[in-house]
């Protein structure tokens, strides 16, 4: 993160973690080369178009966990409770990482959608 704080995910398999990891590369490195070149190529845009979309669709599905997560939370039985500190803590936690997601990949969508927009006004 920017702040300097490490985010830990964890996927449902080693497929689901290789696609975070793969899709956070795409996105990474087409990034780079457009800083470096001030444009992307095709090739890297097309790549950078479905990185994105494959970390929406990961996102989703995390968000979905979230969800029951929150759920069963709220929903725990004794011996526990739902207002046990540590389970609030889980529960926040995981609400607040993932809007952290969520609004770095709105940041990169943006960044991508005004890159587009420069390079258009720059081909008139």
């Amino acid at each position: 993160c920017a702040s300097g704080d490490t985010l830990k995910l964890r996927a449902s398999d080693a497929r689901a973690r290789q696609e975070w990891i793969d899709g956070l590369r795409a996105i990474t490195e087409s990034h780079t080369l457009a800083i470096a070149n001030d444009s992307l190529p095709a090739r890297e845009h097309l790549a950078a178009s479905d990185a994105m979309g494959a970390a929406r669709q990961q996102l989703q599905a995390t968000e979905l966990c979230n969800a029951t997560l929150a759920r069963t939370i709220e929903a725990v039985q004794p011996p526990l409770n739902h207002t046990d500190p540590d389970l609030l803590m889980l529960k926040a936690l995981s609400a607040a990482n993932t809007q952290c997601l969520i609004q770095c990949l709105n940041l990169l969508q943006r960044y991508s959608e005004i890159q587009g927009e420069t390079r258009s006004e720059a081909a008139f």
